[in-house]
């Protein structure tokens, strides 16, 4: 489940069962801690919402980025963040669209179709939103979390959506592309000293390249080591139990939690 504060309309995250990509509505802690809670949310916000989910879907199938523009506008004239749209709706939806292609309902024209609309829709709230700034501006050798795929994980807008994400936050955020052969990855870790180095999985025969990385960083004195994360539908789906000297991140929003401290 996708989950929006009913409040103040930011993306907090999902919550089981994370293969139903549908909207559930809660309150953010900054809410609860503004006494919003004993106040009614705004049904028509919610509304719009679940609404919007359904328009993208059909725009991208589509492919019509203009129109998603538009809904981007019409968001905000709410205070809806472009940003949380990206992370809240459409990685959703290109989820989604995988598990079609996936069992034949869909053809590759149609997964190529959706995927290049995400693509287009990124690049245009990056350049309006003033989290791409604070992205753009960090590099891998000053940020504090540092975001990679999984060796043979070739699908970059994952990351690219989660460190623009953090960023709108406040983390100092970079999402390394391409992933750098094993050395040079550790090298530039080891240099660089962030707080946190995130993985993506999309597959679960990825993990071994994971596992070389976890183990070669389980081998640092501790006080160089960053904290090792490891996410991805792999993790998000159950499909990978344990990888050790790792954390498994299942939900953005307790890592967000997290990292921010």
């Amino acid at each position: 489940m996708l989950n929006w504060c009913a409040y103040c309309q930011q993306f907090q995250g999902e919550t089981e069962p994370y293969e139903v990509l549908q909207i559930t509505h809660g309150i953010c802690a900054t809410c609860e801690s503004s006494m919003l809670a004993d106040s009614e949310p705004d049904l028509a916000r919610v509304r719009f919402l679940a609404e919007l989910q359904g328009e993208f879907a059909a725009a991208g199938r589509r492919g019509d980025v203009g129109e998603a523009e538009a809904m981007i506008l019409r968001a905000a004239h709410i205070n809806v963040r472009p940003v949380d749209v990206l992370v809240g709706l459409l990685a959703p939806l290109l989820f989604e669209i995988g598990k079609d292609w996936e069992r034949g309902a869909i053809t590759v024209a149609d997964e190529h179709r959706f995927s290049n609309f995400c693509e287009r829709v990124y690049a245009a709230i990056v350049a309006r939103t003033s989290a791409s700034g604070a992205q753009d501006s960090t590099r891998p050798d000053r940020a504090h979390v540092v975001l990679v795929n999984a060796p043979g994980n070739c699908h970059t807008l994952g990351i690219r959506l989660l460190a623009l994400w953090l960023a709108s936050h406040g983390v100092d955020a970079h999402a390394l592309l391409p992933t750098p052969p094993l050395e040079a990855l550790l090298t530039l870790i080891r240099h660089a000293s962030p707080r946190a180095l995130l993985v993506s999985v999309a597959l679960p025969e990825q993990i071994p390249g994971v596992l070389d990385i976890a183990a070669r960083i389980a081998a640092w004195p501790e006080a160089t080591r960053p904290r090792l994360i490891v996410g991805g539908n792999a993790i998000k789906l159950g499909l990978v139990a344990a990888i050790p000297g790792a954390e498994l991140m299942t939900d953005i929003g307790p890592l967000l939690r997290s990292l921010a401290t």
